[in-house]
């Protein structure tokens, strides 16, 4: 007689479904733990990219306030306006010399105590020229249409030139300036001083320590343009240079804030957290690849 499968056996199926019956339950419970884990741990990594964003970002801020609050103690150090003054009541014809490197003896002072200026100058009032520098071979120079010169001669106030490309430190560069005032007369201004950032010393090393982002994590600033202000961990001589062209630097150029996936620059799928720095108009974006920030999940 043949014999029957076990499986057509009444005592065969009875415990097949049995079985069945067992592990259902363990199943369910096994993916909705999966489901739940996955969630946590996609919301944990939300949370940590939103985290370094806004400590980012408000470290930057923190940096901007300090350079202002700087370059408003050297202009109104009283032994640089008294300084000013004795040049413009000396004849320019019969300079001070002595007077002259006393100044400049000022500015390096500053530039010792703090090391994140490259060059301190100060600009003549009239012939928009640089009397004095911590960099002696700058002076003479012709300065009367930057930036940094007309918009402080125009409102009296602090101005902040955004990252540029300097042909003298050949390499971008910032520049924060203040008008130098007659103590004797507050609303009369005798020079233009000027500070210019050494940005590999001070914010480029901020936004390139990548801390709690992993192997592939990167934070990075931009123009309203989108185009690339710092340095970046997979692209070399970014600065200036490169457009960036995803939807993530154009959010943040336009000034919102918010977390999303989308692909950098690289067209690598990526995880960012993205806002505003009004103060300066740059777009701010902290990004960690897809792949790295769901490993986790994936194992």
């Amino acid at each position: 007689m043949k014999k029957k499968s076990g499986f057509k056996t009444l005592k065969g199926r009875l415990t097949f479904w049995l079985l069945m019956v067992a592990l259902l339950p363990l199943l369910a419970v096994s993916l909705v733990t999966s489901f739940q884990r996955y969630h946590a741990i996609k919301k944990r990594e939300f949370s940590k990219l939103t985290a370094i964003r806004d400590l980012k970002v408000e470290q930057i801020n923190q940096w901007l306030e300090e350079k202002a609050a700087d370059v408003r103690t050297m202009a109104e150090d009283p032994e640089i306006r008294d300084l000013e003054m004795q040049i413009h009541a000396t004849d320019r014809n019969n300079d001070d010399t002595t007077a002259l490197e006393r100044g400049r003896e000022l500015l390096r002072r500053y530039v010792r105590n703090y090391e994140d200026y490259s060059e301190i100058f100060v600009v003549q009032l009239h012939s928009g020229r640089i009397e004095l520098s911590t960099d002696p071979s700058s002076e003479g120079e012709d300065r009367s249409s930057r930036n940094y010169v007309t918009a402080p001669l125009k409102d009296g106030k602090l101005f902040i030139q955004n990252i540029y490309y300097s042909k003298k430190a050949k390499a971008p560069s910032m520049a924060f300036s203040m008008p130098i005032f007659d103590s004797d007369n507050p609303k009369k201004i005798l020079a233009v001083l000027v500070a210019r950032i050494d940005l590999a010393r001070s914010l480029y090393a901020h936004l390139l320590n990548h801390t709690g982002m992993g192997t592939t994590g990167e934070t990075m600033i931009m123009d309203p343009n989108q185009t690339a202000l710092s340095e970046l961990r997979w692209h070399e001589n970014a600065p200036l240079r490169l457009k960036i062209t995803s939807a993530l630097s154009e959010m943040a150029a336009i000034g919102k804030t918010g977390i999303a996936e989308a692909k950098d620059y690289r067209d690598i799928p990526v995880l960012a957290a993205y806002t505003f720095v009004p103060e300066t108009r740059w777009g701010f974006v902290a990004k960690q690849d897809l792949a790295e920030v769901y490993a986790p999940i994936m194992k």
